[in-house]
This record gives structure tokens, C-alpha cells and sequence, in this order.
């Protein structure tokens, strides 16, 4: 296209716009017209406004294709459609790039368009490429020797199952008409089928460089953020629906792999100069480790270009299935590059190239020492102490870990038997640490108070669960006085009672200059004992002396009071030895009276004339050490009798030649009542007076019976 052209199409393009907006003012303006002279209400001529100013924002926007009637395809080379690259991936080239939106032409005339354009910004992804017939013939357009050509951004993909990705970007194919005077971005050329094809200058090609960037919440950017799952771990199952907990198996690398690992990886594509149809032509593709560490299984991927076929490459690479070439080359150290080429056939005019992909991954490697702390306790003590002594006990506590332990607690149970003035729960937290392999001992000194088998028993605990225990076995040698009464509970006054005292050691000693002590109660009066035992009457008690008493001995002692008072008491019985030897025992008893109830009948006469009457008394004494509670007296006459009259301590009532006195409520110890009954002798013969007597103390009545002889 001349500039003549180039002059009437921009003219055209501002002429158009003008004629459309015209128009729109014009078909408002007749509106308004019609409205007024229809004489139509107010309401009706604003929707007739507003119907114009709609119809001329139409052709505002779209009134250059509505007017010529067409809307013209937008076409997009890609690579001159926006030369402006992120900031974050500019290539360490210090070459001058083109600004969005600029045109150059064979020449190097610079040419801006519209900023409008949307074309200059569209998303060359979302374009489609244009089949090249042989009608048409696209050109490339040259680039000026400072300027460098663009290429697609960085893609670095970092997932769990794939190694970082690094991704260069050749210019996507794209194929121009050359027919076609508004391809965006182009500046065409006279058609021409001996032009040369003039292709882009590679050799000074963006050299794009992945450095590792660690990755943690703020600075995740590739992937999109996943919440994190709280695993539960289940006994059997183990963490459900994901992995089973088990052991480590990792070790540490070699030393080379400890600190931080820079693995740097360039990546360049490589074309030649001249590119001529039928001509092979080698891709060459060069990634260098610019870095220190040595990256592992470096892969690269790449496709054959469209427009050439594939003739050989080197070295070798493999074909999957969808036809994309893979090298596998292996591990890369820091400073060593590799190549691979591809060599290919050129077999159409146009663009041609690729997208090569960089696979690997890096190692990384740390150690460290594990440590633990342990906890051991030793215990050393007498294993046998008497009564009175001091056995020392040494706590020895030991860390044969790795290493510190902190926050130490000794815990002291004392067991009955021996002594500390602080109590029998001893917790002592002076010691606190422990370095590794470090020993201390503490002394505890306790005194020896009982006997028998004792067990005494430490516990040692520290941060981290860590605890030791020690029991230690002590056998305390010490006499154990045990004494005993043995006798009735139940005594009677003024009737003697026998008990036994018993004087046991049950230690494992002997016991020394033992004293044994009898306190009598009042209610009891001393009458003797054997032992040699002395009996103090002015503090009413019993003494007995022993030099020595051997261990597992008993002795007997016999006693024989006499209650004298009627009511409850105690013997206290007790000893005393040396290294403070001591025990009692106290023994109770109730001491209670008897009644003891008889009595006698009489006549006054043995021998009574027929007519006369017969006087009866009956003397009902208690002769017991108690009184006799509700004491009955009845009496019965024979055949032959007849009841005149009785006397007595209570009233009386008589039936049938039966006599019955009332109840007496009480007849003291040692007390005494009379009854008289007179009756009257009707026949002669033997007759005869029965009386019975019974009280609540008496299981069964008592009777007697007093006989009178009658004559006439």
C-alpha cells in the first residue's frame, strides 16, 4: 500500500464516524417535530426524546459499520501485537523494546495507532490463526538490531506430583494475509512472490532464568490457596482416606546437600539466521545450570514446529503418543549446560516455532542430632535397723541420656515404722537439672519408731513424662509389746472374778527393763495375783517388773478382783520398755447385782378344833445384792378351809379359797415383807395352805406348803 492509500483510509475512517453521528441528530430533530405538531401530551414527547437519543447513541458506537454496511475482521500478529513485556520477567537483555500499540515499518518509520484500538490489547491467546493458502502469502516483519523479539511470560508450575516446570515461549504460529490492508500490527508489503521471507533474529533471543523462590502462604501465587485438613489418626485405619502413619525411613544426604540449594536454570531456543523452504534447517535449545547445586532428571519437552517436518534429533529423543519429543538428560551441575537439536524440514512459508519445556527437581538435605534426657534413681539404705536408730538412706539420681533434663522432682513415701520431722510425703525440687551423664546423691535420714518388713519408696520425675521409681526393702528390728486381758464382761457383786493378763512380744527384738501397769476401778477391789505382782492401794493398782522379754515370747498373769459396786468400768492394762517401749489395753466390765428371793410359811398352831380358825405368815425376803422387782405372792386353801382374811405389804382380793396379793414393785436387797392369811377350819382332818411366789428376776415360781391337823 502507498502512503496515498494509507491517507484515504485514515480520511475514510474519520469521514464515516461524522456522517452516522449526523444522522442520529437528524432523525431526533424530525422527532421532536412530529411530537409538537401531533400535539401529544407531555409524557408521550419525553419517550419520543428519549427513543432519539437512544437511536443516536447507536450510531455513535456502531455507526461506521451500519453505514458501510460491513464489520471489518480484526487480525493480529502476535508477535508485534504487544512488545511490551512484565516487568517481572525482563530479560537481563538491555535491548530497547517497542511500546504497546506501535507499528514499524520496512523503513523504521515508527507509526502510533489509535488508542482505541482494541485490537492492541487483545488477548493473543484468544485469536485464532488464519490458514495460509496459496493464494496468500504472509511476511515477518523485520526488527531493528537493537530491539530483541518478545516472547510469552514464565509459566513455573509448582505441584506435589511434578518437578518445577520452567516454560519459554516462542512466537505463536500465525499466519498474515497479505491482502488484508488492516491486519493489526503488520505493515504489509507489495505482494511479491521472489520477496524473500526475512525472519526474526533469534540469536539475541530473551535468556529467561528460573531462580527457586521458597514458598510459603503470602508468596504462593501459582497455585490457588487449599485449606488445610486436620488429619485424625485412627488406630487401626490410620489417617482416614489419605495415607497410614507409619516410621521414617529418610537419612540424611551427603554433606553437599546441607544449606540452601540454588539450583539456576536458562533456557534458550536457538534458530538460525535464514530460514528457506525445503531447506533443513537445526533448532538448537540450551539449558545452562547457572546455579551451584546439581539439579536431578532434567527433561526437556518440545514439539515439531508447524510448517516443517522432523528429520532427526540429537540426542535421541522419544515420541509420546500425542507427538511430543522428550529428552531425558539426566543430572546438570552448577555451571554445565546441555543441547539438544532438532532438525527439521521446512516445507511452507510463514512462521514457524515452539514451546520447549524444562522439567527437573533439586535435593535438599539436613541433620541434626536427636537427644533425649533419661531418668535413673539408685537407693542404698541399712537393711537392718534397730528401734531408735537413724538409718541413712542415699539417693543417687542419674541422666544417662543425651541429653538436659529439667524440671526434677523427688518424691519421698515414708512408711510406717520410721520417721522424718517433715512428714511422710517428701517432695524435694532443689536438684531441678541434670546434665548428660551427671550424677547427683542427696542423703535422707530416718529414724527407726516400729517394726517389721518396711518398704520405702522413691519416685523420681522430670519434663517429658520422664519418671524412675525405686522401692527399698528395710528391716527394722524392734521389740512389739502386746498385751491382753483376758475375762467375763459380766460381773456380780460380791462374787469374785478371775481374769488373765498376756504379755506378748511380737518384734524382732527383744524387749529391755519392761514395766506392766494394772489400774483397778473403784468398782473393783484387788484380791490377788501371781507374777510377783505388788498391789499399790494408794493409787489402786497392780505393778509387775521384767528384766527382758525375747522376741516372739508370751507370759501369762493371774488376777482375782471383787466387784464391790454395781455400774460399768474399765481395767486399763499397760507397758513400758526401753527406746520409748510402749502399748495398753483396757478391758471392759459391767458389774451388776442378783437378787436372791425366799421365803417361809408358818401356822400359828399345828393342831386346830373344828370351828376355830388357822393365822398363816408368810415371809418373802430378798437375800441377793440386788432388789427383786414386781415380787407376786399367792396362796390356795384346801378342802375343808374357808378364806376370812389377809394382810400384808399390798391389797389382796380372794376367790374360791384363792387368795392373790397385788404386785410389789420392789423388794430391796436384803429386804424383807410379811404376808398374813387367817382361815377358818370347817371339817376335821388334814388340811393344808399352798403359796407360790415369783418375781421378774425368777424364771419360775417358787412354792411351799404348810400343813394343820383339825379334830373336834
Amino acid at each position: 500500500m502507498t502512503n496515498a492509500q494509507a491517507a484515504v483510509n485514515a480520511a475514510f475512517g474519520i469521514v464515516v464516524p461524522v456522517k452516522a453521528y449526523l444522522t442520529g441528530i437528524f432523525v431526533t430533530v424530525m422527532n421532536l417535530l412530529i411530537a409538537f405538531q401531533s400535539e401529544i401530551n407531555y409524557k408521550a414527547m419525553k419517550i419520543v426524546i428519549m427513543f432519539g437519543v437512544g437511536l443516536t447513541l447507536f450510531f455513535f458506537t456502531f455507526g461506521e459499520s451500519f453505514v458501510s454496511g460491513q464489520i471489518q475482521p480484526v487480525r493480529v500478529n502476535p508477535l508485534r501485537a504487544n512488545n511490551t513485556k512484565p516487568a517481572k520477567n525482563k530479560s537481563p537483555s538491555s535491548a530497547t523494546v517497542p511500546a504497546s500499540g506501535t507499528i514499524i515499518t520496512a523503513s523504521g518509520t515508527v507509526l502510533k495507532n489509535d488508542s482505541t484500538n482494541n485490537a492492541f490489547n487483545q488477548d493473543v491467546s484468544s485469536i485464532t490463526p488464519l490458514p495460509l493458502n496459496d493464494s496468500e502469502t504472509s511476511f515477518v516483519q523485520p526488527v531493528p538490531a537493537n530491539t530483541t523479539p518478545n516472547t510469552a511470560p514464565i509459566k513455573v508450575t509448582n505441584a506435589e506430583s511434578e518437578p518445577p516446570l520452567v516454560q519459554i515461549t516462542d512466537p505463536l504460529p500465525q499466519t498474515l494475509n497479505s491482502a488484508d490492508p488492516f491486519a493489526t500490527g503488520t505493515t504489509p508489503f507489495p505482494a511479491s512472490p521472489t520477496s524473500p521471507v526475512v525472519p526474526t533474529d533469534l540469536t539475541n533471543s530473551d535468556l529467561t532464568e528460573l531462580t527457586p523462590t521458597p514458598i510459603n502462604d503470602t508468596n504462593l501465587n501459582i497455585l490457588p490457596a487449599m485449606p488445610r485438613k486436620q488429619l485424625s489418626v485412627d488406630e487401626n485405619v490410620g489417617l482416614r482416606g489419605e495415607a497410614v502413619a507409619q516410621d521414617g525411613t529418610g537419612t540424611p544426604g551427603p554433606s553437599g546437600l546441607e544449606g540452601a540449594q540454588t539450583p539456576h536454570l536458562t533456557l534458550e531456543k536457538v534458530l538460525p539466521a535464514e530460514i528457506v523452504v525445503d531447506q533443513p534447517l537445526t533448532i538448537k535449545t540450551v539449558v545452562k545450570n547457572i546455579g551451584r547445586s546439581t539439579v536431578k532428571n532434567v527433561t526437556i519437552r518440545d514439539r515439531i514446529p508447524q510448517g516443517t517436518r522432523l528429520l532427526s534429533t540429537t540426542p535421541k529423543a522419544a515420541t509420546t503418543p500425542d507427538g511430543e519429543l522428550v529428552w531425558s538428560l539426566g543430572n546438570l551441575d552448577g555451571s554445565e549446560q546441555l543441547i539438544v537439536e532438532m532438525r527439521v524440514l521446512p516445507i511452507r512459508e510463514g512462521e514457524i516455532g515452539s514451546v520447549a519445556v524444562v522439567n527437573y527437581y533439586a535435593e535438599a538435605s539436613s541433620r541434626s542430632m536427636v537427644t533425649r534426657p533419661r531418668i535413673q534413681v539408685e537407693v542404698k539404705a541399712p537393711q537392718d535397723v534397730r528401734l531408735g536408730e537413724v538409718a541413712n538412706v542415699e539417693i543417687t539420681i542419674h541422666n544417662p541420656g543425651t541429653a538436659t533434663a529439667t524440671g526434677i522432682i523427688i518424691e519421698e513415701y515414708i512408711p510406717d515404722g520410721l520417721y522424718h520431722k517433715d512428714g511422710k510425703v517428701l517432695i524435694n525440687k532443689n536438684v531441678d537439672s541434670l546434665k548428660p551423664k551427671e550424677r547427683k546423691m542427696l542423703t535422707l535420714p530416718l529414724t527407726c519408731v516400729g517394726a517389721g518388713v518396711l518398704q520405702n519408696k522413691i519416685i523420681v520425675k522430670a519434663n517429658g513424662n520422664l519418671k524412675a521409681e525405686e522401692k527399698t526393702i528395710i528391716n527394722a528390728l524392734a521389740p512389739v509389746l502386746d498385751l491382753k486381758i483376758v475375762g467375763a464382761k459380766q460381773r456380780f457383786l460380791e462374787r469374785s472374778s478371775d481374769f488373765r493378763l498376756i504379755v506378748s512380744n511380737k518384734g524382732t527384738a527383744s524387749a529391755n527393763e519392761v514395766e506392766l501397769k494394772l489400774a483397778l476401778p473403784v468398782a473393783m477391789q484387788f484380791v490377788s495375783t501371781n507374777q510377783s505382782g505388788v498391789y499399790e492401794p494408794s493409787t489402786h493398782t497392780v505393778h509387775w517388773a521384767l528384766q527382758e522379754l525375747p522376741a516372739e515370747t508370751t507370759g501369762e498373769i493371774d488376777l482375782v478382783l471383787m466387784p464391790a459396786k454395781i455400774g460399768s468400768c474399765s481395767l486399763l492394762f499397760a507397758g513400758s520398755g526401753k527406746n520409748n517401749l510402749q502399748a495398753e489395753t483396757k478391758h471392759a466390765v459391767s458389774v451388776d447385782g442378783i437378787s436372791a428371793i425366799s421365803f417361809e410359811v408358818t401356822g400359828n398352831s399345828n393342831l386346830v378344833e373344828i370351828g376355830k380358825d388357822a393365822i398363816y405368815e408368810i415371809k418373802v425376803a430378798n437375800k441377793g445384792t440386788k432388789g427383786a422387782e414386781n415380787v407376786r405372792v399367792n396362796a390356795q386353801l384346801s378342802d375343808g378351809m374357808s378364806f376370812v382374811n389377809a394382810d400384808g405389804p399390798v391389797g389382796h382380793q380372794s376367790k374360791n379359797r384363792i387368795v392373790q396379793f397385788e404386785p410389789l414393785a420392789q423388794l430391796d436387797a436384803k429386804g424383807e415383807k410379811v404376808y398374813k392369811i387367817s382361815a377358818r377350819c370347817d371339817n376335821d382332818g388334814d388340811h393344808r395352805i399352798t403359796v407360790q411366789i415369783i418375781s421378774d428376776e425368777l424364771q419360775k415360781p417358787i412354792t411351799k406348803e404348810e400343813s394343820t391337823r383339825v379334830f373336834r
